[in-house]
């Protein structure tokens, strides 16, 4: 489905693709990213050890030489104050990058929350890196539901490329995808978008606004995977349960965070967060691994302590 998962269906016939596509260039958004301080309020000046921890990111093997604050105060009681947002993600599976994507989160004068971002998914081809370029658009209300949504995925040399545009009024989801049209019924109040990995970042902002509040299930409305990927009948269910407290390290540094365990129809992942800021996603297993993660804050990745 979404998420990035199913995008390589669109090299079939790679190397035909590749030979079309060489005469072209996309930049990637980690080759600019520029590496950014973490905010001042993270930090504390009494620095900690913290033992033990399993590696997310290979090259995590030093000892950590200061420590972030512990993210124990509550949670912004009105987290849209802390817009706008904007970060770099990197996408790594298996301890290979496979893309990233620059985002930015901000709120108009009448209340709407905006997501936009651009980036690419990046795949080895013969001696080639092959780049497929994204665009997002993502429309909430003041209430973080969703209006509107547009992704365009340019594809390999015109193979794959796609367009979805998504309108939900009321309780009714209209999609177009092509020659494609889709109408299906969802709860305004649950209905979650999910599609390529910055909409992740909508969840800590989602979560410290309503709190405690119920529902703490989602509808997942899924736009991000290769054509076809997104036709069902309904939409699949997605948990996230109570927040609570990990701490995540790099060779520098060691930070508490808030972690949201997520399951449901596409598996189990551990968000983490900042407060209202999106920070990683991590899904799999020690054997195969996601891990996306903030480029401009962590540019080595981070690792996890049990």
């Amino acid at each position: 489905m979404g998420l990035g998962v199913g995008i390589p269906v669109l090299l079939i016939g790679g190397f035909l693709a590749w030979m079309a596509w060489q005469g072209r260039s996309s930049e990637s958004p980690l080759d600019a990213a520029v590496v950014r301080d973490l905010p001042e309020g993270w930090l504390e000046s009494s620095p900690t050890d913290v033992a033990g921890g399993s590696a997310a990111t290979a090259s995590m093997a030093q000892t950590p030489s200061s420590t972030v604050a512990a993210g124990d105060a509550p949670i912004d009681t009105n987290p849209l104050d802390d817009l706008p947002l904007e970060g770099v993600l990197a996408f790594s599976g298996d301890g290979r990058t496979f893309g990233g994507e620059r985002y930015e989160l901000h709120a108009t004068e009448d209340g709407r929350v905006v997501l936009k971002s651009s980036g690419a998914f990046e795949f080895k081809i013969v001696v080639a890196t092959v780049r497929v370029p994204f665009e997002q658009h993502l429309e909430l209300d003041e209430a973080l539901r969703p209006r509107t949504y547009r992704l365009r995925i340019d594809g390999v040399a015109g193979f794959g490329a796609r367009q979805v545009e998504a309108t939900l009024t009321g309780s009714t989801l209209r999609t177009t995808s092509g020659n494609d049209m889709q109408e299906i019924s969802v709860d305004a109040n649950r209905a979650l978008v999910m599609g390529t990995f910055s909409t992740y970042a909508v969840v800590p902002l989602l979560m410290a606004a309503r709190g405690d509040e119920l529902p703490r299930e989602f509808e997942l409305l899924v736009f991000g995977g290769p054509p076809g990927s997104g036709d069902a009948e309904a939409p699949q269910l997605m948990a996230v349960a109570a927040r609570e407290l990990r701490t995540l390290r790099t060779p520098s540094l060691t930070l508490q965070v808030d972690a949201y365990r997520i399951t449901g129809g596409y598996g189990e992942s551990l968000l983490l967060a900042r407060g209202s800021e999106f920070l990683g996603l991590i899904a799999g297993d020690d054997d195969e691994q996601l891990l996306i993660y903030r480029a401009d804050f962590f540019p080595n990745g981070f690792e996890l302590v049990p």
